[in-house]
């Protein structure tokens, strides 16, 4: 229960990162990262305002993608570009967050629970507009059946089914 500076030294260190089993060898994950790499810098996004580009993304990602655990991409932006176009929230928001860079639009993405009582985890993204507030964009609940629900894109707090989401307080933007 001290407080302070302590100065430890590390005489070993062993990392073990951990490899997609889609990816048989190094020239096969480089093929699906240069996949990867051209698939998001050719995405053309369409609009002229923060708004009209932020729910094309939204949009175009609701539209062409299906939730599904068992796709070999699921949990990553990957699972958006290449066919089975299959993720879940987490390739959702991923997606969303990395499109919104490309544009040098302010997103976040946030990790959290949507049900208190079963602690069931969820990822979705909070954007930043003009008027400097932050907004929630969820693709994930967005995604209805190649139809995009609006319900979840830049919503305030106010929204139906907000309420049981939580995050830390740290995670929040201000």
């Amino acid at each position: 229960f001290r407080k302070g500076t302590y100065t430890m030294k590390i005489s070993s260190l062993k990392i073990k990162g951990a490899v997609k089993s889609e990816y048989t060898d190094v020239s096969t994950a480089k093929e699906f990262q240069d996949t990867y790499t051209n698939a998001v810098e050719n995405f053309e996004v369409q609009g002229n305002d923060r708004y009209s580009k932020i729910k094309y993304i939204h949009d175009y990602i609701a539209q062409k993608v299906t939730y599904d655990l068992s796709a070999p991409y699921h949990d990553t932006a990957l699972g958006i570009f290449i066919e089975p176009y299959s993720v879940v929230c987490e390739g959702y928001s991923k997606a969303v967050k990395i499109l919104c860079d490309k544009e040098n639009i302010p997103c976040i993405v946030v990790v959290g629970n949507i049900n208190l009582e079963t602690n069931f985890a969820h990822m979705w993204n909070y954007i930043q507009m003009e008027d400097g507030k932050w907004y929630l964009v969820d693709c994930t609940w967005g995604d209805g059946g190649r139809k995009a629900s609006s319900t979840y894109f830049l919503a305030g707090s106010s929204t139906a089914g907000l309420t049981g989401r939580t995050v830390g307080q740290e995670h929040m933007p201000t």
